[in-house]
């Protein structure tokens, strides 16, 4: 019997853990995203790799 209330616990455990990550991913943030740091980030990476094949042609 105590084998059971264990796995039910341990079951509402895994649920409330899945409950509050979705509250989580659904909650809106004050700080988004930083979008321009992201996008320079990503212009930084693929500008050694733009210039070395246009160099090429």
């Amino acid at each position: 019997m105590s084998e059971n209330k264990h796995r039910s616990s341990s079951e509402s455990l895994k649920l409330d853990t899945i409950h509050t990550t979705f509250k989580q991913v659904f909650e809106i943030k004050k700080n988004p995203f930083p979008w321009i740091k992201a996008l320079s980030a990503g212009i930084a990476a693929a500008l050694p790799v733009s210039l070395a094949y246009y160099s090429e042609i």
